[in-house]
């Protein structure tokens, strides 16, 4: 072997040690920036994955263990994004529809209501654009344009497009009254939430005053909270059996006391008791109950009578969810794959569902673990590099020039409200965030000074030495480095 031929040999060899033994791989354009804020105090005891790359040639401008999986938080809505449009087309929309059994006879309908869901998350949601019961409201004037002025028999909702665990079983049990721990159900009304507002009584060391809206008469309330004269500190949970509410505490006098949204404890049947109120408030009288059948509707039934259908475009679900990380519509849309692919609505089908696309395009089963749909839960696993691969698809694939879009802008929308808005970057990222306890992501496109599109990745595990904050803050400066020096 020539002198040469021995060196080049060399040279290989090295090359080889070094990559197997030093998994982290660079730009010196990006490096020394980079590795400036991974050197963060606050990062101590702390694992962080970091991978970016030049979308156009798919060039990688840095990596750091990007291919360990780690806690994806609520980027694991991009997974969910993905699988969906790959599953069920971007074409999708969701459906609820309006039914009746029975004959009108004199303004009487001798028969039902039905209120059939269909995993439409956005029915009465404050993300809607309307009041709350604005869709009720008209449907209550179609009733009334049939002339109908009583209902015979009952309002009835099935909600049988998904299975009826409606809380997934690794969410934190001390967190599920939260509006963002909402339970999963096929027909969905006001996010699954209710307002509960608690006022002071009249007098310190009355009871203070609880109201829901809408009031339900299927929540029960433990009502332990007491008119304080100085101090206000209110708290609110389940009761043991998990269909009621229970509120304690201290509601300070002479004050507004606190309003805020909670989840409800009964979403078989909340729905269809806030849609039965507002046909009263259309002077609709029922005369029967409000109730769940859980036998599989079969619209072909020659009793039945289909008077509306209402539809939700899929990307328009998928916006609210990315841009202001509406768990509560990542999981009705797991269990929307699982019920129109694998026969159930439920999360095992649909996290099976997903887990097999997510192999079709490519990603190593051994880097990819998931759970939910919305990044709540802590089993969920991806890597860094995946992230980018799954971004980098969506951007070159038919559908999505608009997949960026889906996405919520830097300094302007959602969860990125507030963030890289200095030295010119508002406007030149759009990203997923994701927090739950101790662990922090973010990943997206970001537009360089330079001109050129990145894609980029990071996850931050294990955070014990501060709060979101800093690491919403550490992430910023990360990117801010990428938009620099990319």
């Amino acid at each position: 072997m020539s002198h040469k031929a021995k060196r080049r040999a060399i040279c290989f060899c090295v090359c080889l040690v070094y990559i197997f033994f030093f998994s982290d791989v660079g730009s010196a354009s990006l490096r020394a920036g980079l590795e400036s804020v991974l050197s963060d105090v606050r990062l101590e005891g702390a694992r962080i994955a970091l991978h970016v790359e030049h979308i156009e040639d798919g060039e990688v401008l840095y990596s750091k263990k990007s291919d360990l999986p780690f806690i994806p938080a609520s980027n694991q809505k991009i997974v969910t994004a993905v699988a969906a449009l790959d599953l069920l087309g971007p074409d999708y929309e969701f459906l609820t529809t309006l039914w009746m059994s029975g004959e009108i006879t004199e303004g009487v309908l001798d028969g039902d209501l039905w209120l059939v869901g269909g995993g439409d998350p956005t029915l009465g949601s404050p993300a809607a654009g309307e009041s709350p019961t604005a869709q009720f409201d008209r449907w209550a004037r179609l009733l009334e344009g049939y002339g109908i002025r009583r209902i015979g028999g009952d309002v009835v909702i099935d909600q049988s497009f998904f299975d009826s665990e409606h809380v997934h079983p690794d969410w934190p049990d001390n967190q599920l009254m939260r509006h963002y721990s909402a339970p999963v159900s096929a027909l969905i009304f006001q996010d699954n939430c209710v307002r509960l507002t608690v006022r002071p009584g009249a007098a310190p060391g009355r009871s203070a005053l609880v109201e829901f809206s809408p009031p339900l008469g299927s929540i029960s309330v433990e009502n332990t909270c007491r008119t304080d004269p100085g101090s206000n500190a209110i708290w609110v949970d389940r009761t043991r059996d998990g269909a009621g509410i229970r509120v304690g505490g201290r509601a300070m006098y002479a004050t507004g006391g606190w309003s805020g949204l909670v989840a409800t404890p009964t979403p078989a049947t909340f729905p269809a008791e806030s849609f039965a109120q507002v046909l009263r408030s259309h002077n609709i009288e029922i005369k029967g109950d409000v109730r769940e059948d859980n036998i599989k509707f079969h619209p072909g039934r020659e009793d039945m009578l289909l008077l509306a259908r209402r539809r939700a475009p899929l990307n328009k679900v998928l916006n609210v969810m990315l841009v202001e990380s509406q768990n509560l519509y990542a999981e009705t849309v797991i269990k929307t794959i699982g019920a129109r692919t694998d026969g159930r609505g439920s999360w095992e089908s649909g996290k099976k569902v997903v887990s097999g696309a997510m192999e079709a395009r490519g990603l190593d089963a051994g880097h990819l673990a998931v759970s939910d749909g919305s990044g709540y839960s802590r089993n969920n696993r991806i890597t860094a590099r995946a992230i980018c691969k799954l971004l980098s698809r969506m951007y070159e694939i038919e559908v999505s020039p608009g997949f960026k879009t889906l996405l919520p802008v830097a300094g302007a929308e959602g969860t990125l409200v507030g963030r890289l808005t200095e030295r010119g970057h508002a406007g030149r990222v759009h990203a997923k965030s994701g927090h739950i306890a101790r662990v922090g992501a973010l990943s997206g496109y970001a537009r360089a000074k330079s001109g050129r599109l990145i894609v980029f990745s990071i996850m931050i595990n294990d955070f014990g030495r501060g709060s979101n904050w800093d690491m919403r803050q550490i992430q910023d400066s990360m990117v801010e480095v990428m938009l620099e020096e990319a």
